[in-house]
C-alpha cells in the first residue's frame, strides 16, 4: 500500500513538472517571438503564460483568506450567541 502512495505522488509532481515547464517554454518562445519583431503583440500578452500562476495562487490565497476571517467572524457570534442565551 505504502508504495502505491509514493508512486502517485511521483506521478503527481511530474505532471506539475511538465506542466510548469510547458508554462515557462511558452513565455520563452514568446518572448523571443516579440524580441525577433515576429509579432506585434503587446507586452501583457507576451508574458501571460507567467501571470495565469501567478493570478491563480493570487486567487488561491483571497478565498483562503475570507474564508478563515469568515469562519472567525462566525465562530466568535456563536461564543457571544451561547453566552447570551446563558
Amino acid at each position: 500500500m505504502k508504495r502505491t502512495n509514493t508512486r502517485n505522488a511521483r506521478a503527481t509532481l511530474t505532471t506539475l513538472g511538465k506542466t510548469i515547464l510547458s508554462i515557462n517554454l511558452l513565455a520563452v518562445i514568446f518572448t523571443a517571438l516579440r524580441l525577433a519583431n515576429i509579432t506585434d503583440w503587446s507586452w501583457w500578452i507576451v508574458l501571460l503564460p507567467i501571470w495565469g500562476p501567478a493570478a491563480y495562487v493570487a486567487l488561491t490565497l483571497a478565498f483562503c483568506t475570507i474564508g478563515l476571517i469568515a469562519t472567525t467572524i462566525l465562530d466568535h457570534l456563536d461564543h457571544t450567541n451561547t453566552k447570551d442565551n446563558q
